[in-house]
């Protein structure tokens, strides 16, 4: 059998199988570690210049 008679047998008794390697999952399961430093650092400057452009409005007026 291949993988597509496999799924197909499967949804056809309602059960729902996962059909990846253990590698697979691994790689799938964790977040890229450049994804979450740079998402950080994103955020962080945006919070800075938020803050920057409240500052100079209040300080201004």
């Amino acid at each position: 059998m291949n993988h597509k008679d496999l799924q197909q047998s499967a949804e056809a008794k309602g059960e729902k199988i996962e059909l990846r390697s253990e590698k697979v999952r691994n790689i799938i399961g964790q977040p890229p570690p450049f994804l979450i430093r740079w998402g950080n650092a994103i955020l962080a400057i945006i919070l800075i210049l938020a803050g920057l452009i409240a500052w100079l409005i209040i300080k201004v007026e």
